[in-house]
């Protein structure tokens, strides 16, 4: 199941970028689910297979990736629990970004809705917070991500001169 050409920071590397795509994911899910309050019934009940689906492919994503890391741990083939690396910089600054952004839309909420809830639920709100986040962690990741590749090719092509 592991590769002897991964290394485990390339592993870690991997594991890293599937969890940030699992809680886009899992973002969008919540997004379909608090879509429901705002449908008829049909669309409602609809939404709910979408959102199974959405699941479904959370755990396609992500459980491959995280069985090998599992197991590499419990074989304890390094004794670097977690590597360092660029990646794993980018992840823990994607979730400050995400921690700042849950508590903006906290106070936000608290702000807008004040001590009346109204006709939608709590439940309604934490989705949309939790998602809120969960959105922001996957969202800052991939761009922080992206800018190091774009940093990267520039300085390649200063080598190259």
């Amino acid at each position: 199941m592991f590769h002897s050409d991964e290394s485990h920071a390339q592993l870690y590397d991997k594991f890293l970028n599937r969890i940030a795509l699992g809680l886009l994911i899992v973002a969008f899910s919540l997004g379909v689910d608090c879509m429901r309050y705002f449908v008829e019934l049909e669309v409602g009940e609809a939404l709910r297979y979408v959102r199974r689906g959405m699941t479904v492919l959370l755990f396609i994503v992500v459980l491959p990736t995280f069985i090998k890391v599992m197991m590499l741990r419990f074989k304890n083939r390094t004794a670097c629990q977690e590597p360092e690396s660029f990646i794993v910089d980018i992840y823990k600054n994607a979730s400050v970004h995400g921690f700042t952004a849950t508590m903006l839309m906290l106070l936000t909420a608290q702000v807008i809705v004040g001590p009346d809830v109204g006709v939608l639920p709590t439940e309604f709100f934490i989705k949309v917070i939790l998602g809120g986040g969960f959105l922001a962690v996957a969202i800052s990741f991939f761009v922080q991500q992206r800018g190091s590749d774009d940093d990267e090719s520039e300085c390649d092509n200063i080598e190259m001169q």
